[in-house]
């Protein structure tokens, strides 16, 4: 797998690869992210020495929580966007990670998923 630039673009990229793989591997990947996001993260994009320190310092349970999200995005190929301004001098960086995914399930053992995930870089 690619590593790329941890931008709009590069998280669009790291998602082209990821759905052109066949479901067995993408699935991999979804268990990935779902089992260590950080790890995850850090194998897939390149990192600047700011985004290798916030995500070290993101709570362990939002990043149980976004890996979560996205393995549901990988393992129904939903999308999954990345909105980063730029930085405000002064203030404190927040991600919010926004859903409306939505999962349905019938008797017969089929489900299907519609939505997405956005990931907003905030400075508050």
């Amino acid at each position: 797998m690619s590593t790329f630039q941890f931008t709009p673009k590069g998280v669009a990229d790291k998602l082209t690869e990821l759905y052109a793989l066949p479901d067995h591997l993408l699935n991999v990947q979804a268990n990935a992210i779902k089992t260590d996001f950080k790890k995850w993260m850090k194998e897939n994009f390149h990192l600047n020495a700011h985004q290798e320190t916030h995500l070290h310092g993101t709570n362990d349970r939002a990043a149980s929580d976004y890996g979560a999200l996205c393995a549901i995005c990988f393992s129904y190929r939903l999308p999954i966007s990345l909105v980063q301004p730029e930085p405000l001098p002064g203030y404190a960086k927040w991600v919010v990670a926004s859903s409306t995914i939505g999962i349905e399930a019938n008797g017969s053992g089929q489900a299907d998923a519609k939505g997405e995930v956005i990931f907003t870089i905030a400075y508050r």
